[in-house]
């Protein structure tokens, strides 16, 4: 243990006085720079040119001399400074004479030693490093940077391809690579060699042996498609060619004569994904140019290799997108603008609303009084969402629906404002900053279709400039045109915001501009459902209670016209005492032509005449009875449904935006309904 702590404050020691002995060479190399910098005249093109030969630079004592510059004649080196015996050197420092120079500090090339007067030994230079800047000498034009070309490999077998593309030796020392050497790798050449050689064919030969086997080892292997791209991708892509059931040639002469019978919009969104890039058409290129044959390579390999000869491919199939999906585009930003110019003129011109709005004036000031909020001029448009939520004293009903009924009674024109404003609630899903960027999109493909038909190719192979210039001219107005009414509609736009005065916010968007009104309608729609929903369930139950009186009065009559001429049994009765078999048969017959009960046409006797008609008279009372329980039950078990079904009408959800109830409110906005939602937001 105490020769260990030794050998450890040993080692300690010789690392501290080798660290200083790195920093004095440091300092002394700075100062040899600066020195031959402030010495050195610049030559005409900028370039510090190296010192007069033969001038010798002396370090200081006990300071080796740097690498390429000549010591002072006379001066000898500094003799190594020796490790302690026992104790192993400092990694990375030697213990043989001359302290070498510090790793990582370049020595100034191209500065000739003095004539006669050897560098100091034992000193070599930095390998690998490149000079200061500054220091090097140029002369001529500047020629592409290259690195030292690596030594040859040469395997014993021949080895299968592995297919790259090459960093150049510009880009290496700006990058990654520029701290990678492969060289420090150990490559174990038997397992890799057996792992990645080439297939050895095995040829057919003569002798003895069995039959089977010699035809086995003479049968040729199958020959495997070389996959130069990415296995996934290629997967994707060997699937998308597949849908389109032609050739690879089919696919590029489609392409250079933009046939729109075959390239249709969906066929050409699936081309866009299978475009090759830049790299994989050099991965390609580069296996043909090597003598690859195109032939052993995959099928997306293949197909990258038709179309590789397409100029700008990529930029080419997406105009032709463009010019596809021109019209349905154009027609949809059309209808759009025209939708949100219709709903403009419809606010500025209706003289219902402002009938409307007069009405929610006068109501409004009356109750607000003589306090600061009354005797107003105008509204904000804010206030047509609260008039719902003012109810009256006993809650049950609203300004809103005041307002209704008053415009119903004395403005019935008016009360119809809602027809007036049918563009409002359409214009209020047309989005003005989706409007304008759709318009910007169409306009900046035109302007690439611009300049790619000024570069594009006039061969008579490519059908690129007759195909697509007539659509650019024809694109270029209608594009223009739909910008210039854009324009003019924001700028009515702002007119009728300010005109009712919700200018404060420049920058409320149109859409949230009419969801003012749109939200106002829903209430106005939804409230007068409800009031007739209201008057015709009080309809019902007037009619239900004009029946029910007319049918007690009915029954009353009944009951009187009874007591007036007496039941059956008492007028068989009175008959009998009288002692007329034949008057009896005559009252029976009587009933029962009156629809009463039905009697046989028998003789009877007394007796047998007097039972019968007291069982018919209980049988035809009860089944009166039972059927007006029936009829009773089933009028109350309607208006028990009724009622049920009013309830679930009146306590649904409603949707916000449309009204309706037949719907699953949406989990993040709770007002709007499914449809809604995807057309609001």
């Amino acid at each position: 243990e105490q020769k260990e702590k030794e050998l450890e404050e040993a080692l300690q020691t010789v690392k501290q006085q080798a660290d200083k002995e790195k920093q004095v060479l440091r300092d002394e190399l700075e100062s040899l720079r600066k020195q031959l910098t402030s010495r050195a005249s610049p030559p005409p093109t900028g370039v510090p040119a190296a010192p007069p030969a033969g001038v010798p630079v002396a370090p200081p004592a006990g300071v080796p001399a740097a690498p390429g510059i000549p010591a002072a004649p006379g001066v000898p080196a500094a003799p190594g400074i020796p490790a302690a015996p026992g104790i192993p050197a400092a990694p990375g420092i030697p213990a043989a004479p001359g302290i070498p120079a510090a790793p990582g500090i370049p020595a100034a090339p191209g500065i000739p030693a003095a004539p006669g007067v050897p560098a100091a030994p034992g000193v070599p230079s930095a390998p690998g490093i490149p000079p200061p800047p500054g220091m090097a000498f140029m002369g001529g034009a500047p020629a592409e940077f290259r690195l030292p070309a690596k030594k040859a490999i040469k395997p014993r077998v021949n080895m299968r391809r592995f297919h790259w593309t090459m960093v150049k030796d510009a880009d290496v020392k700006k990058s990654v690579w520029n701290d990678v050497d492969d060289s420090a790798v150990k490559i174990d050449v038997d397992e890799f060699e057996s792992m990645f050689c080439q297939r050895q064919v095995k040829k057919k030969g003569g002798g003895s042996g069995d039959d089977d086997e010699q035809k086995q080892q003479s049968k040729p292997a199958k020959k495997q498609a070389i996959k130069l791209v990415d296995p996934k991708r290629s997967y994707n892509i060997d699937i998308s060619l597949a849908r389109f059931r032609m050739t690879h040639q089919h696919i590029r002469d489609s392409i250079m004569e933009l046939d729109g019978k075959v390239l249709t919009a969906d066929t050409v969104q699936q081309l866009l994904k299978t475009v090759p890039t830049a790299e994989e058409v050099e991965l390609v290129k580069s296996f043909v140019a090597d003598g690859g044959d195109p032939k052993s390579l995959g099928n997306t390999e293949q197909f990258f290799l038709a179309v590789s000869s397409i100029p700008r491919i990529q930029r080419r199939l997406q105009l032709f997108l463009f010019k596809q999906q021109f019209a349905a585009l154009t027609k949809a930003v059309d209808g759009s603008l025209e939708c949100v110019d219709t709903a403009l003129q419809q606010i500025r011109k209706s003289s219902s609303l402002r009938t409307v709005f007069q009405v929610i004036l006068a109501h409004g000031n009356y109750m607000n009084g003589s306090t600061r909020k009354g005797g107003a001029y105008g509204f904000r448009l804010s206030a047509l969402t609260r008039l719902a939520s003012a109810k009256s004293v006993d809650n049950s009903t609203n300004l809103l629906s005041y307002i209704i009924r008053y415009c119903k009674k004395k403005f019935p024109k008016a009360a119809k404002w809602t027809q007036e404003l049918s563009a409002v609630r359409d214009a209020a899903r047309c989005e003005q900053n989706f409007l304008g960027a759709e318009i910007r999109k169409m306009q900046g493909s035109i302007n690439q279709l611009a300049a790619e038909l000024k570069v594009a190719n006039r061969s008579k192979e490519d059908r690129f400039v007759p195909t697509m210039s007539a659509f650019h001219t024809k694109a270029q107005t209608q594009s223009k045109a739909a910008g210039e009414w854009l324009a003019r509609i924001e700028k009515e736009y702002v007119e009728t915001r300010d005109f009712m005065n919700e200018g404060g916010d420049k920058k409320m968007t149109w859409e949230k501009f009419f969801d003012k009104f749109v939200s106002f309608m829903n209430a106005w729609d939804k409230e007068e459902a409800k009031m007739r929903r209201l008057a015709e369930a009080a309809a019902k139950a007037a009619k239900r209670a004009e029946y029910e009186k007319n049918m007690k009065n009915k029954r009353k009559k009944r009951e009187k016209d009874k007591l007036k001429k007496g039941s059956l049994v008492k007028r068989v009765f009175g008959t009998l005492r009288k002692g007329a078999p034949a008057q009896i048969m005559q009252e029976l017959e009587k009933r029962r032509a009156a629809g009463g009960v039905q009697v046989s046409m028998l003789p009877l006797t007394k007796s047998h005449a007097l039972r019968s008609g007291q069982r018919s008279l209980r049988k035809q009372e009860a089944a009166q009875r039972k059927a007006h329980l029936q009829r009773t039950s089933k009028r109350n078990e309607l208006a028990k449904l009724m009622k049920e079904r009013a309830d679930d009408i009146a306590s649904a959800p409603k949707c916000d935006a449309c009204g309706c109830t037949d719907f699953v409110p949406h989990p993040f906005k709770k007002g709007y309904c499914n449809q809604c939602f995807h057309a609001h937001f």
